[in-house]
């Protein structure tokens, strides 16, 4: 769907190749993080999705270094005819050299085995362990509102936070430092790269640790620590008088939100009952992308308009946006805690 983007002749073709790519992704992560959750025991759980996680940011960290990469390469070529299709355009062929590879990749999932479950709920009279209606999963979250509503809430806030926000710092340098944009893309890229595989091991570690020490809350802790550490360094960044001083304290802040990446999806999983990992999952994945990249950026836009009413402030609308919503992601991070821990301990005698 990502190389099909790049042969669409109109708004709506294009539309429609993008919402097939969001259909394809958005099997991903509940399938992913279920097989990670039935491949390790619990406490090694916060170390497997840092991992994991790994691939996932220090690839959009690649993204914005090979995609002004393959930006430059496809302007080199220039526009390419094919038949019954037309003229391409630079941009368009783009998604051909970042689309295609996919397919190679994709085969790797054959390698893939399924694990033995782990962590099931005994099954409900007349109800398939793997047919879970809907309504017995909105009763298990209704019965355990303090623990998931807080963790839903706060990781939602705390991603426009960490990165939603962040889909406006390639334009914050370019209006406010007259970076080009592939020279802020080298470099926001290349600080991803360096510091987000410290970040998310360092995350992974300190859940582990408390884990051992028998802290049932060890995943929110290490989550509240890392959303504590990134509020001034999101609240500042933007306001930086040097771009050196600003890219300096962005990879800081970079570097706490992943730190609190691995330990937050371990701790969803780790009080979600196997048969209903998916589908909580997946709901958590709504509100995780509508929050964190819907309203997010947006939030920033709204102020940028009708608050500073100019592009060039967009540095003051990054700084209000984190200081709006930072310290209620802290907050609602503190009031899910002991819920949490209670869950965790209630959730080690499923099956």
């Amino acid at each position: 769907m990502t190389a099909l983007s790049g042969i669409a002749q109109s708004y709506v073709q294009l539309f429609w190749a993008r919402v097939a790519v969001g259909a394809g992704e958005s099997s991903f992560a509940p399938a992913t993080y279920s097989i990670l959750t039935d491949s390790f025991p619990r406490e090694q759980l916060p170390m497997a999705m840092s991992l994991l996680s790994i691939g996932f940011v220090c690839g959009g960290g690649f993204a914005l270094i090979a995609g002004g990469a393959a930006l430059q390469a496809a302007a080199t070529i220039g526009p390419v005819v094919l038949p019954m299709v037309g003229a391409l355009h630079s941009w368009q062929l783009v998604f051909f050299l970042v689309g295609v590879p996919g397919l190679v990749i994709a085969l790797l999932m054959a390698t893939v085995a399924e694990p033995q479950r782990r962590g099931s709920l005994p099954a409900a009279a007349g109800v398939r362990p793997d047919k879970v209606p809907i309504r017995v999963i909105g009763q298990f979250l209704a019965q355990d509102w303090r623990t998931f509503l807080p963790l839903f809430a706060a990781m939602g806030i705390k991603t426009p936070l960490a990165f939603g926000a962040a889909l406006w710092t390639l334009a914050f340098f370019v209006r406010t430092y007259h970076w080009s944009m592939s020279s802020s893309g080298y470099r926001l890229g290349l600080a991803a790269l360096i510091v987000s595989p410290v970040g998310l091991l360092v995350g992974g570690w300190l859940a582990e640790y408390y884990s051992r020490r028998g802290r049932d809350d060890a995943n929110v802790r290490v989550l509240q620590w890392a959303t504590v550490a990134m509020l001034p360094t999101s609240i500042l960044y933007p306001l930086m008088p040097t771009p050196a001083a600003a890219l300096a304290l962005y990879t800081l802040n970079f570097f706490f939100a992943c730190v609190g990446i691995g330990p937050g999806n371990a701790a969803l999983q780790i009080v979600t009952p196997n048969q209903m990992r998916g589908q909580i999952r997946a709901l958590f994945q709504l509100v995780f992308n509508f929050v964190g990249y819907a309203i997010g950026p947006l939030f920033v836009a709204l102020i940028t308009d009708h608050v500073f009413h100019a592009e060039s402030a967009v540095r003051y609308s990054l700084t209000a946006a984190a200081a709006i919503t930072g310290p209620i992601a802290v907050g609602l991070t503190w009031w899910g805690m002991k819920p949490y821990a209670r869950s965790v301990a209630r959730a080690a005698s499923w099956g």
